[in-house]
């Protein structure tokens, strides 16, 4: 979905895209502020709304006005924002999961969370995200940098 950033760009129809980013990012603002201060949710609510608005936004905005820019049906993109979108459902739902059964009481739990919950994510878009030859490429490259760091 990054991609689709440049589209406005290259294109010099960077107004929408503008007005959008600016229009969600008042609206994450206010809903943050709202969250924080009349639930118990803090930091998930900031992290939370910050993921969701910008789901949001590129769904109603950036896709559809950047499959018109370059003349490719909307459609085709639907394909990426599902595995993107259910990679981010999938880390977001396995790292509250590992929030719970390791707990988050002190500094030393919430970095083990962190860590464990950002290896699983790596491990869930990893493998989502790129095609088998992709995979092999870059299980390659990092070999190659550990093999180097070893000798």
């Amino acid at each position: 979905m990054q991609v689709l950033y440049n589209v406005f760009t290259v294109t010099n129809h960077l107004r929408l895209n503008a007005l959008s980013f600016v229009a969600c990012s008042v609206f994450n603002i206010v809903l943050v502020l709202f969250l924080v201060a009349y639930t118990d949710y803090d930091l998930y609510a900031i992290a939370g709304i910050s993921s969701l608005m910008k789901t949001v936004q590129n769904f109603i905005v950036i896709v559809p006005y950047s499959s018109k820019l370059i003349g490719k049906p909307w459609s085709s993109y639907l394909p990426g924002a599902a595995i993107s979108t259910g990679c981010f459902a999938g880390t977001a739902a396995l790292s509250l999961a590992v929030a719970w059964l390791i707990g988050t009481s002190n500094w030393l739990s919430l970095v083990i969370t962190v860590l464990v919950s950002c290896l699983i994510a790596w491990c869930l878009v990893f493998r989502f995200t790129f095609n088998q030859g992709e995979r092999k490429a870059m299980l390659s490259v990092l070999g190659n940098k550990v093999h180097g760091i070893l000798r």
